[in-house]
């Protein structure tokens, strides 16, 4: 079998990948063997391996480690191979195949850049400052599914421990909606806290509104929101939090001195009804 495929027979080839893959018909299962006859077929051109070997890298399945860069590197290969064909399965597949690279683009946008290939990936994911262990988080997160989403979680709760507001953040939309056995109001709430500490102004605008509304487990303190809103705002004017203050974009310090008039209303009426009941 092995002799058939070396000399370019397909059929002996892939039904010797299937043998290595499987251990079925007396071989002894090997992954790796069957790796690379898979491999070997795509160098040489063969587009039914090329196309395995897309969704193997993308999936991670059948002993590869998911791979975006690889992916697109056979996705790529693929389009350039039915491009010019005018036959309309072929444009079908063209069509289906850069849908593909828009979804890897999107997982990059959602990692902060693009996605790593695994090699470069399991380095980031050795090194320890916060930094780094935020991005491999952000990278298991867009693409890696629900197998690596605990190791991510880890990551984050690594750097937020650290300091770092935006893990804190991350943790925070977690533990507040995110999959049922993940749900930990308790632990939302110290997140948000910890966000807060590093200056994080989705948090800071967060917690404010939770002190204002009785929100996120605490309870009604129009004091506390408003010095969170005071104390927002001050920032602000030397941009810690790294704000986009573009108006055209969206006015923070107009949002912010909003939701500070109506704290400082309601605590007014608060203490003049306190009075008159007196």
């Amino acid at each position: 079998m092995e002799q058939l495929a070396t000399d370019g027979d397909e059929i002996a080839r892939d039904e010797l990948i299937v043998m290595l893959r499987t251990g079925s018909g007396g071989v002894e299962k090997n992954l790796g063997a069957a790796k690379s006859w898979l491999l070997n077929a795509a160098e040489a051109g063969d587009s039914d391996a090329m196309q395995r070997l897309t969704r193997n890298y993308m999936s991670g399945r059948e002993g590869f480690a998911v791979d975006y860069p690889q992916a697109r590197r056979w996705i790529e290969a693929l389009i350039a191979r039915d491009q010019t064909s005018n036959e309309p399965e072929a444009q079908a597949r063209v069509q289906s195949l850069r849908n593909d690279l828009k979804y890897i683009d999107r997982m990059g946008k959602r990692a902060g850049g693009t996605m790593l290939g695994s090699s470069d990936l399991d380095r980031l994911g050795e090194r320890t400052d916060a930094d780094s262990q935020y991005e491999h988080a952000l990278q298991l997160l867009a693409g890696h599914g629900s197998k690596r989403r605990a190791e991510a979680i880890s990551q984050l709760e690594k750097a937020a421990r650290k300091g770092h507001g935006e893990a804190a953040w991350r943790l925070f939309e977690i533990y507040e909606r995110g999959f049922p056995k993940e749900i930990d109001l308790p632990a939302a709430l110290r997140m948000l806290k910890r966000a807060v500490a590093d200056h994080h102004f989705e948090a800071t605008r967060k917690l404010a509104m939770s002190y204002e509304y009785g929100k996120h487990g605490v309870a009604v303190d129009l004091p506390r929101a408003i010095e969170l809103y005071e104390g927002a705002l001050e920032a602000g004017h030397d941009n810690r939090y790294g704000w986009n203050l573009d108006p055209e974009v969206f006015n923070h310090f107009r949002w912010l001195e909003s939701r500070l008039r109506q704290a400082r209303l309601k605590l007014d009426a608060e203490i003049s009804g306190r009075v008159a009941r007196r």
